[in-house]
């Protein structure tokens, strides 16, 4: 019963000559000619092309085309008739053609979950990693940063932490209103000026061997690493057009805040 309540619903909501095309990639010529020699039997050139919105100057070759593909014969009488064969003979190798198909992407695709599942790349894949330039990166790394609980540290140059200052300044206030530890690292030979980190009221180590001319690290609450290239000196400088890369996958930021800490401990004053 299940079985003619669909089929019920395939005659109404859908013409079959439509999965034929769709599915066993039948013209739509073809599928309606067929469809229609099934329902109707036997019928002549003249017939099939009134009845199936074939034109005249079309509907043989049409007719030629599935009897060529074993779909369609001709009775010899005269008139001309054309008659469709069993769909057991025409459609259900096509069928088998297209469960083969199936059965043998569906073991591609098993294989390749597998090694997907397998693969330590796939897994490092998987954590989540963002590179982002323009309004949307700032917006991320801002909502970042003032989601932090405990502790921010920045690892940079002196003159690039100047450079991105500006962008920083009323997030640096505000995690210090939080109660927001904010400490910076800048490695051995970086020029800053005292006066400035007091009336900025930074923290700050100097770290011999870390080497960070080239980019801005931050990590916040050792849950969340970001890196930011240092642009002074190319054509797009500002932070809002250079790329942030931005790691909050658990494995990824473990092995970073790993690197971080040695040069942490690598303290000349």
């Amino acid at each position: 019963m299940i079985v003619q309540e669909n089929v019920s619903i395939l005659h109404q909501y859908q013409p079959l000559w439509r999965l034929l095309r769709a599915y066993l990639g039948f013209s739509e010529y073809e599928a309606k000619i067929y469809e229609f020699l099934v329902n109707e039997g036997p019928s002549t050139a003249r017939k099939i092309s009134i009845r199936c919105g074939v034109p005249r100057t079309k509907v043989y070759s049409v007719i030629r085309r599935l009897m060529e593909q074993n779909m369609v014969t001709e009775l010899p009488l005269s008139p001309r008739l054309f008659i469709a064969l069993s769909p057991t003979e025409t459609l259900k190798p096509l069928i088998d053609i297209q469960e083969k198909i199936v059965e043998q992407l569906n073991e591609v695709f098993l294989h390749l979950q597998k090694k997907y599942e397998e693969s330590t790349e796939s897994k490092v894949l998987r954590e989540e990693v963002w590179i982002l330039t323009g309004e949307r990166a700032l917006r991320k790394v801002t909502d970042l940063l003032l989601s932090a609980g405990k502790n921010v540290e920045f690892f940079s140059s002196w003159e690039y932490f100047l450079h991105v200052y500006g962008f920083l300044r009323e997030v640096l206030d505000t995690l210090f209103e939080k109660g927001v530890s904010v400490r910076l690292y800048f490695p051995s030979g970086s020029k800053v000026n005292k006066k400035v980190c007091r009336a900025m009221c930074l923290q700050y180590r100097i770290v011999r061997n870390l080497p960070l001319s080239a980019t801005l690290i931050i990590s916040i609450d050792n849950n969340c690493i970001i890196l930011h290239p240092n642009t002074i000196e190319s054509e797009n400088n500002s932070p809002q057009e250079s790329e942030w890369v931005i790691v909050c996958g658990k494995k990824l930021v473990n092995v970073l805040n790993k690197i971080l800490s040695y040069f942490k401990r690598e303290n000349s004053h």
